[in-house]
């Protein structure tokens, strides 16, 4: 039957020929551009129409490919909602070379975006950009033929176009230093978040939010408020750049009370050893006794909350905050009741002259100057015998100086070849194996270099 219709076409067509008087014309719009997806739906619905069954012809055998259902992925952004405008999409599954993939717009897919038509080259998955989507619940469609006999399900995809704030996960600091920590959630791969204090920048580049914020749920920032800023309150503020490019309004986090003002510095001192009811600074005491230290800082303007350090070193500092440094500490002591602080330790010191320092600091780490208290001097070496020798007086066999000549000056001159001896060390010359019993009206001072040390005897001396 369908060879009969198709032979009386061509009579009728080569009669309205012969009528005519000329050469028949078949005009074809040549810009008429191929739709592979009507054509494969015209074929199958005529298909479906003709329900005739010629029973001479011999059975035509039709192999039919199975249909298979696409797969979509979202590729870029990786994630929905989303701040982008245009995203890129996967798709895969059932495709063979010689396919068509199409993009529409309704759930029929009989609306097609043309534009967005992809020959399919080979089995593998192919991937569709997608611009332009508005703001909002996005859907789209999509469909496979093969142009002759193959149209797969209409398939159904969505994205949600749409801007979000982050927001603070836990408490937001109200109050402190310049440092400022805090953890935000809501968090997009790819989007970026900058923070202000009030329109000011505080960082120079923005945070990038990355795929493990995402998947961790938070990011933690770590700012530091700018140097130029001084004690007082402000708003922390924040603004998102999107993916698609645009930003969000300046939104204000929380208020935020910066504290940079530093603690007096410490100014009132003491040792021990010293008069217990003077205090002073730049203090010099020695002593060779007391190796453990004790000192004093008097104390008036502290906070409850202010934490005064002491500490100190045998070593020359660079300048004095280089002294006050943890391995120098010598003992702390939160502000309390007691007026004065007394700071001790249990370390017993060696021979040697050490400075010592003090340093107050706030409960945000606010530090005053490292203030010099002083120097302690632990001496408990005595200083060298004297190589000397006696003028006008010989040594006899018993190792007793006897005076010689006609001298009879009540002095001695003391000759000492050895020198090295401090200011606050003394020559003294005595009777007794103890040292007891001075022959002397005062011990002589004596000195660094090598030097003669006139010595009075008494009056009883001969």
């Amino acid at each position: 039957m369908k060879y009969l219709n198709l032979i009386t076409l061509l009579i009728l067509a080569m009669l309205a020929g012969c009528l005519g008087g000329g050469d028949a014309e078949i005009l074809v719009d040549a810009t008429k551009k191929k739709d592979p997806f009507q054509d494969v739906k015209d074929r199958l619905k005529a298909a479906e129409n003709d329900e005739e069954n010629d029973e001479e012809e011999d059975p035509v055998i039709i192999f039919k490919r199975e249909k298979v259902e696409p797969v979509i992925s979202l590729i870029s952004p990786s994630y929905s909602p989303a701040s982008a405008s245009e995203i890129v999409i996967s798709i895969e599954n059932g495709l063979e070379n010689g396919d068509t993939l199409g993009i529409f717009s309704d759930s029929s897919c009989e609306t097609e975006i043309e534009d967005l038509r992809q020959a399919i080259t080979s089995s593998d998955a192919v991937e569709v950009t997608i611009p332009n989507i508005p703001l909002g619940i996005y859907t789209y469609y999509l469909q496979v033929t093969d142009g002759d006999d193959y149209l797969s399900d209409c398939v159904e995809g969505s994205y949600l176009f749409e801007y979000d704030s982050i927001s603070v996960l836990g408490s937001f600091p109200t109050e402190g230093a310049r440092a400022i920590s805090f953890l935000i959630g809501d968090l997009r791969e790819g989007e970026k978040v900058e923070f202000f204090t009030e329109f000011d920048s505080i960082i120079h580049d923005e945070i990038l939010i990355s795929s493990d914020d995402m998947a961790l749920g938070n990011r933690e920032i770590n700012l530091n408020l700018q140097s130029f800023l001084s004690s007082q309150s402000y708003d922390i503020k924040y603004r998102v750049t999107y993916l698609d490019g645009t930003q969000s309004t300046h939104t204000t986090l929380g208020s935020y009370n910066l504290d940079v003002d530093a603690p007096s510095d410490p100014a009132a001192f003491s040792f021990v050893s010293n008069d217990p009811l003077t205090f002073g600074t730049g203090l010099g005491v020695s002593s060779k006794d007391d190796s453990r230290v004790t000192v004093r800082v008097g104390d008036n303007s502290y906070d409850a909350s202010d934490v005064i350090s002491i500490y100190y070193t045998s070593q020359s500092c660079v300048s004095s905050s280089t002294c006050c440094i943890s391995d120098n500490l010598f003992s702390s002591k939160i502000k309390n009741t007691d007026d004065p602080l007394i700071f001790s330790n249990t370390t017993d010191l060696v021979d040697g002259t050490y400075s010592f320092f003090a340093q107050a600091k706030d409960k945000y780490d606010n530090e005053s100057t490292c203030v010099e208290i002083g120097t302690y001097t632990y001496d408990t070496t005595p200083p060298a015998m004297v190589d000397f020798t006696l003028n006008d007086y010989n040594q006899n066999s018993d190792g007793v100086f006897v005076k010689a000549g006609s001298n009879k000056s009540e002095n001695i001159v003391v000759n000492d070849a050895v020198g090295g001896y401090e200011t606050t060390d003394t020559i003294d010359l005595y009777t007794d194996i103890n040292c007891t019993s001075s022959l002397t009206s005062s011990p002589q001072s004596m000195s660094a270099s090598p030097t003669a040390y006139t010595i009075g005897l008494g009056a009883s001396a001969s």
